[in-house]
């Protein structure tokens, strides 16, 4: 992979990271006081999103002598565990989502918010932020390779 390899795939993961942003902010919204979790999650989540953006930046203006390879060695062993868990976690949101969009619906509003709660407590979010929180440290030591 090379520099322009690598700004199209961050491209790539910025759109599945702002899709997931913008839903988990919803589901925020929705849901009227965030529970901590939630909140932590979406913190880290925008943190991962702002850092994605600045190595594409930079990426582009990368070329081929100043792209080292460790730097493409290092997003080559990365990307694809990166890209998995952004789409597990986009999953993850659009069944939340999609459960906490339900909870209009006549009669199931109690046990729709027992969902929600457990998964909002549940071990599962934690995961998710701790990924999302190591993903934006990744791309945190990109962007210092970068500008060294």
């Amino acid at each position: 992979m090379d520099a322009i390899g690598l700004a199209a795939s961050v491209v790539t993961l910025i759109g599945v990271v702002v899709t997931n942003s913008q839903k988990l902010y919803d589901l925020s919204q929705k849901l009227g006081s965030t529970p901590n979790h939630l909140e932590r999650l979406l913190h880290s989540v925008k943190k991962f999103e702002r850092l994605a953006m600045d190595v594409r930046k930079r990426s582009k203006a990368l070329n081929e002598r100043e792209s080292s390879e460790s730097l493409l060695l290092l997003w080559a062993d990365q990307h694809e565990r990166i890209q998995k868990d952004l789409q597990n976690l986009a999953n993850e949101v659009y069944e939340i989502h999609g459960l906490a969009e339900s909870s209009i619906k006549p009669g199931n509003e109690k046990l729709v918010r027992a969902r929600l709660k457990l998964w909002l407590a549940g071990s599962t979010i934690r995961e998710y932020e701790k990924r999302m929180e190591g993903h934006a440290n990744f791309f945190g030591l990109l962007l210092e390779m970068m500008i060294e």
